[in-house]
C-alpha cells in the first residue's frame, strides 16, 4: 500500500495535491514532544543548581567548623586566644555578603542603623569600655582611623558629615585662634601693624584692628561682630590697653631727663636724651641679631660700624620751638634715610642754638671720641664704631662752627669758610 507522509492512501484513489493538513500535524506532534523533552531537561538543571549550591554551603559551613574547632583547641591550649578566630570578627558568610554591600551613604536605613550597632558593641568590648563610659571605645576608634587609614581619607569621611564637620573645625579652630591671640607671636604682629611706615597711633590702631576682624551688625544688643569664614573666627590683633603695656614693659635703655644739662642756665626745657656710649652699642647688639652678616656693607672694614648723626630745630606755633637729634648706620644702604632705621636720641622743646643744646653737643663730642677710640664685645664679635656724615642743614653747621647764621639775608660765611677750604 502506497503511504504520504505515514499516511495511508486508499487504493484506486488518485489525489492531485499534497496533504498539507496531515504534515502540519505530524509537525505540532513533534514539537510538543521536543518542548516537554526540554522542560523535563530545565527542571533537571533547576534541581541539580541547587543541590549544587547546598552542597557548597554545607561545604563552607563545615569548612568554618573545623576551623572553630581548631581555634578552641588552640583556646584550650593558650586562654588568651581570642575565641572568635585571630583577627578575624566576622564569619567568612558574613564577610562575604557584606563585601557584596559595603557600606555607602547609599546603604538602607535599617542596615546602617544595624552596621552601626554591631560596630559600636564590637568598639566597647574590644576596648574594655561600656555603654556608660565609652570614652575608650571613642578614643580606639579614633586611633584607628588615624593610623590605618590616609589622612585624606579620614578628611574625606569626616567632611561628608557637614554637621560634625563644621562642628569639630569651629571647636579645633576657636581654641587655636584663642591661644594664637594670647601668644606673643600675635603681641609682635600687632607691634609690627603699630609701627608699620610710621607710629599709627592710638585711634588708627583701634579702628585698624575693627576693620581687619570686625564687621557692623545691625542689632539693639551690639554693634560690631566677629568676622567668620566658614564658622571661623578670624584672628584679632592685641586690644590696645594691652598693646600699650607690653610697650611701656620694653627695656630700650635709659632715658635721662633733658632739665640735667640746663640746670645752670636756668631754661625751662623739657625733654629727655640717651647717653650715647650705652645706645650704639645696644643698637649694634640689636642690627646683628635681626639682620645677616651678609646684609651690610661694611665698606672694607668688617663689623665697623659707620654713623650717620644729625640735629635739627624747628619752630612750633608762636613762641615754641623742638630740637630733635638722630642717629643711624651707613651700613644698612638706603634704609639709613628711612624713618624706621633712624633712631631718636635727642628731643626737647628749645632752639637749636640754646645753652642746652650746647652741653649735649659739647657731650656728644665727648663720647664721639670714646666710641671711636674703643673696641666692643658684641655677640662675640669685636665692634667698632666710626662717625662719618653729620648730614645738617647750614644753619646748625654754622652753630656747631661757632658763627651766627646770617644766611636769611647773606650767604653763608661759614659756607664760604668752607668753600675757599
Amino acid at each position: 500500500m502506497t503511504t504520504i507522509l505515514g499516511m495511508p492512501l486508499r487504493a484506486g484513489k488518485t489525489y492531485s495535491r499534497f496533504n498539507v493538513g496531515a504534515y502540519m500535524k505530524t509537525q505540532k506532534q513533534q514539537r510538543e514532544s521536543l518542548a516537554a523533552t526540554n522542560k523535563s531537561i530545565q527542571d533537571k538543571n533547576r534541581l541539580l543548581k541547587a543541590a549544587r549550591q547546598k552542597l557548597k554551603r554545607v561545604d563552607l559551613k563545615i569548612s568554618q567548623i573545623n576551623a572553630e574547632a581548631s581555634v578552641r583547641h588552640e583556646g584550650l591550649q593558650n586562654p588568651n586566644a581570642n575565641s572568635k578566630g585571630g583577627e578575624q570578627f566576622l564569619s567568612n558568610l558574613s564577610i562575604n555578603r557584606r563585601r557584596k554591600l559595603p557600606t555607602s551613604q547609599l546603604l538602607a536605613p535599617r542596615t546602617k542603623k544595624r552596621r552601626i550597632k554591631e560596630t559600636f558593641q564590637a568598639a566597647l568590648e574590644i576596648n574594655g569600655s561600656t555603654e556608660s563610659n565609652p570614652q575608650p571605645a571613642i578614643i580606639g576608634l579614633v586611633e584607628t582611623l588615624c593610623s590605618k587609614f590616609p589622612k585624606d581619607a579620614v578628611a574625606s569621611a569626616v567632611c561628608d558629615q557637614k554637621l560634625h564637620a563644621e562642628h569639630i573645625t569651629s571647636t579645633v579652630h576657636g581654641t587655636s585662634c584663642t591661644e594664637y591671640e594670647n601668644s606673643d607671636e600675635n603681641v609682635l604682629r600687632s607691634v609690627a601693624v603699630y609701627y608699620g611706615v610710621g607710629v599709627m597711633g592710638k585711634r588708627k590702631y583701634i579702628k585698624v584692628r575693627q576693620s581687619l576682624s570686625f564687621k557692623n551688625v545691625f542689632s539693639r544688643w551690639k554693634k560690631m561682630t566677629r568676622i567668620k569664614v566658614a564658622t571661623c573666627s578670624i584672628p584679632t590683633l592685641v586690644p590696645y590697653y594691652k598693646l600699650a603695656n607690653f610697650l611701656d614693659g620694653i627695656n630700650i635703655g635709659t632715658l635721662l631727663p633733658v632739665e640735667s644739662l640746663c640746670e645752670e642756665s636756668g631754661e625751662n626745657v623739657n625733654g629727655y636724651y640717651r647717653d650715647l656710649k650705652e645706645f650704639l652699642p645696644r643698637l649694634a647688639e640689636f642690627y646683628l641679631k635681626v639682620y645677616k652678616e651678609e646684609d651690610f656693607n661694611w665698606f672694607g672694614n668688617h663689623f665697623t660700624f659707620k654713623v650717620a648723626i644729625r640735629g635739627d630745630g624747628a619752630p612750633i606755633g608762636k613762641n615754641d620751638q623742638s630740637c630733635a637729634w638722630l642717629l643711624s648706620f651707613l651700613n644698612i644702604g638706603k634704609r639709613f634715610l628711612s624713618s624706621e632705621d633712624n633712631f631718636l636720641i635727642f628731643g626737647a622743646n628749645c632752639s637749636e642754638s640754646c645753652k642746652t643744646v650746647e652741653k649735649y653737643v659739647s657731650k656728644l663730642v665727648n663720647d664721639i671720641s670714646y666710641l671711636e677710640r674703643n673696641v666692643f664685645k658684641v655677640n662675640g664679635k669685636n665692634v667698632k664704631f666710626e662717625f662719618s656724615e653729620i648730614p645738617n642743614d647750614m644753619n646748625m653747621l654754622c652753630f656747631l662752627g661757632g658763627e651766627l647764621c646770617n644766611s636769611s639775608k647773606y650767604f653763608s660765611t661759614f659756607s664760604t669758610c668752607l668753600t675757599m677750604i
